[in-house]
């Protein structure tokens, strides 16, 4: 499994799926309150570098996930935004 690294602090567990190895999950919330206190970033410029820097790094299968906290209402939005 492979480990964002600096964000050891923000790990929330495993995250499994059908007929895939199991990879690391860690709490965007937390990963971007890190990068704001360990750097000179406002949390719009974290969120932006999160999104272009980490959430999209694919390094193959062991790629780390990230979980977000949404509402059903939230994900009702995003059905039908698609």
């Amino acid at each position: 499994m492979l480990r964002a690294d600096g964000f050891n602090g923000a790990i929330m567990g495993l995250m499994e799926r059908a007929g895939q190895d199991p990879v690391i999950l860690y709490d965007t919330d937390k990963v971007l309150k890190l990068l704001v206190e360990d750097s000179d970033m406002s949390y719009e410029e974290a969120e932006e570098f999160f999104r272009f820097n980490i959430l999209a790094a694919w390094v193959g299968e062991d790629t780390p996930a990230f979980f977000r906290k949404a509402s059903l209402e939230e994900l009702d939005e995003m059905e039908v935004s698609k």
